[in-house]
């Protein structure tokens, strides 16, 4: 692959693939910690964990009306508000202290953003195609 390709790029489609490609490495992360951390930090067993689940998938229920109420904003801005709560559901469950009660909320927080994000990405990426050219790989 030759580097000269970073030349030609949309400068929006660039920014674009790089949130995606921060956003997977911090989802790669979060799956890879947050079981330890439930079961180490907070001694979390199986019927805890369990019952932290309903939480945990309780956004993707509400997309459908989460979504449409910020579908005033337009994919992009409603995107980056997804991945801002993301951002804060992550980062508050390394401030706050560990307490069930806010681990709850700092998950449902952080998979409300992810759950806003993961529609939406695909529009927004194959907004960037161009008519006629859908399916092109970089070689040519």
């Amino acid at each position: 692959m030759k580097m000269g390709f970073l030349r030609g790029i949309d400068r929006n489609y660039f920014f674009f693939l790089l949130s995606t490609a921060f956003i997977g490495i911090g989802q790669s992360v979060d799956g890879a910690i947050l079981t330890n951390y439930l079961k180490e930090g907070l001694g979390m067993m199986i019927l805890e964990r369990s019952a932290l689940e309903f939480p945990r998938e309780l956004p993707g229920l509400l997309m459908v009306v989460v979504i449409g109420l910020l579908s005033f904003l337009g994919d992009v801005k409603t995107m980056l508000i997804g991945n801002v709560l993301s951002a804060i559901g992550m980062l508050s469950l390394g401030l706050f202290p560990p307490e069930y009660s806010w681990l709850i909320v700092a998950i449902f927080v952080y998979n409300m953003g992810t759950h806003i994000y993961m529609p939406l990405s695909n529009s927004i990426g194959m907004s960037f195609a161009t008519a006629g050219e859908w399916g092109k790989n970089w070689d040519g």
